[in-house]
C-alpha cells in the first residue's frame, strides 16, 4: 500500500484546556529559562494548525513568540498519545515569562513543547477513524458471503442489480 493510499488517521479534542510550562536548566554559567503559558482547544474542521499570541506588556519577548509555535507544531505532527498527528487546533498564548540572561530559543521552544503536550493531555484527545465508503459488485450466487464480510459496518445494501452490469448482479455498499 503506498503513503498516498494509506488512511489519514489524526486526533482532535473535546475541550479547551490550559496548561503552564518551565523550562530551566542551569549548568554552571549562563543557562535556559523558558516559561510559556498557553490554551488549546478544536478549531475549525480543515484548519489545521491556528498559533495566536495574545501576551501583553512584554511578558514573552516577540523573539521568542516564533520558538515557542515551533515547539508547538513538532509536538502536533508526532502526535501526543500513540503517535497520531493532531488536527484542527487553536493554540493561544497567553502569558509566560523570561530571564534577561538565561533565556533564548531553545528554552521557549521546549517549554512550548512541554505545555503544549501537558494541554493536551487536559483537552481529552480522541482518535479520529478513517471514514470510507466501499460498494462491491458480485455475482448473485456469492452475495450472501460478500455480504456476511460486510457484517461490521454500516452496511447499505441497494438490493438491486446495478445499471451497466450483468443481469444476476447485487450490489453491497459499506460506510466505516
Amino acid at each position: 500500500m503506498s503513503e498516498s493510499q494509506r488512511w489519514r488517521l489524526g486526533k482532535r479534542f473535546v475541550k479547551k484546556a490550559e496548561a503552564e510550562a518551565k523550562y530551566i536548566k542551569q549548568t554552571g554559567g549562563r543557562g535556559q529559562y523558558g516559561h510559556v503559558v498557553l490554551t488549546v482547544e478544536p478549531a475549525e474542521s480543515g484548519k489545521g494548525l491556528e498559533f495566536i499570541n495574545k501576551t501583553v506588556g512584554g511578558s514573552i519577548p516577540r523573539e521568542f513568540i516564533p520558538a515557542i509555535e515551533k515547539g508547538v507544531k513538532e509536538r502536533l505532527d508526532s502526535g501526543v498519545i500513540a503517535g497520531y498527528p493532531l488536527r484542527d487546533v487553536r493554540v493561544t498564548v497567553i502569558d509566560g515569562s523570561f530571564h534577561d540572561v538565561d533565556s533564548n530559543e531553545m528554552a521557549f521552544k521546549i517549554a512550548g513543547s512541554m505545555a503544549f503536550l501537558d494541554a493536551c493531555k487536559r483537552a481529552d484527545p480522541v482518535l479520529l477513524e478513517p471514514i470510507m465508503k466501499v460498494e462491491v459488485v458480485v455475482p448473485q450466487e456469492f452475495y450472501g458471503r460478500c455480504d456476511r464480510q460486510f457484517e461490521w459496518s454500516s452496511r447499505q445494501d441497494s438490493g438491486n442489480e446495478v445499471a451497466g452490469c450483468c443481469a444476476g448482479h447485487r450490489c453491497v455498499g459499506a460506510t466505516q
